[in-house]
């Protein structure tokens, strides 16, 4: 198993006509996996931790808190507890690779390499940050990260894999900050 629910978030939609009751599943990565390279849709959901998705091939349909974006390799994207996204493949097949880190962390590294707004507009339910790296990079990106994940299943040293999973985050932080994606 690659996620297991940790609550069951309530969102309610108001329409002009109805007001819609929807309980959303609050996913949890499984263990201490920072990284996942996935193959396939995903539910509307929301979750607990900070995930930051890089797109990896193919196209698929991101929608974020009702907004739907187009993403395709390379496309980043960085979403929070508050934050509820699916995404569904536009393509016969797509890959994309999750990164995750604790709430309390992400905002340790905000208050640290940027100002004390930073955090509160990655936050912004109404702003979510969908930005696009090079090709060239994704793939490098990728490949980096794909070590980090089998270091992790060869059991590796654990604080090595969170200190470099970690300057990948700031660098991805500062990415979203130098392209104004806030």
């Amino acid at each position: 198993m690659i996620y297991k629910i940790k609550l069951l978030r309530l969102i309610i939609l108001f329409t002009k006509e109805h007001v819609i009751t929807l309980k959303v599943p609050i996913l949890l990565p499984d263990g201490n996996r920072k990284t996942n390279l996935l193959c396939f849709d995903a539910i509307l959901h929301s979750h607990y931790l900070w995930e930051l998705t890089v797109f990896t091939s193919g196209v698929c349909k991101n929608t974020i808190n009702g907004k739907e974006y187009m993403v395709s390799e390379g496309y980043i994207t960085i979403l929070g507890p508050n934050h509820t996204h699916s995404i569904v493949s536009q393509t016969p097949s797509h890959t994309h690779r999750d990164i995750f880190i604790e709430v309390s962390d992400l905002q340790a590294m905000c208050n640290n390499f940027f100002d004390e707004t930073f955090y509160k507009q990655l936050s912004d339910p109404n702003n979510p940050v969908v930005f696009k790296l090079s090709s060239h990079f994704a793939k490098e990106l990728d490949y980096s990260l794909s070590l980090l994940d089998a270091a992790y299943i060869q059991q590796g040293n654990q604080d090595i894999i969170d200190s470099i999973i970690r300057s990948i985050i700031a660098f991805l932080l500062g990415q979203a900050f130098m392209n104004d994606n806030l």
